[in-house]
């Protein structure tokens, strides 16, 4: 299935941000950008307002509280 986002401000990896739509499918992102139609039969999801930074890749994450490496740690004596 197509997912395609569409009212959103994206920032791509480079270039200017666009007002257009992002369309995902199977986890990875297929098109992007101001002029890309929405399928037929993809599941349309309304982002206006929010912000997508497509292909960002977080790897330092405060989920969970900021408290998780409280549980990772090895065990003290």
């Amino acid at each position: 299935m197509i997912l395609a986002f569409a009212g959103a401000v994206l920032y791509p990896v480079s270039g200017p941000p666009i007002n257009g739509v992002m369309l995902v499918e199977d986890g990875e992102i297929i098109a992007i950008g101001e002029y890309v139609g929405v399928p037929d039969g993809a599941e349309l999801i309304d982002v206006t307002g929010k912000v997508i930074i497509p292909g960002l890749v977080d790897t330092h994450s405060h989920i969970g509280g900021g408290r998780l490496h409280d549980h990772l740690a090895t065990a003290q004596p």
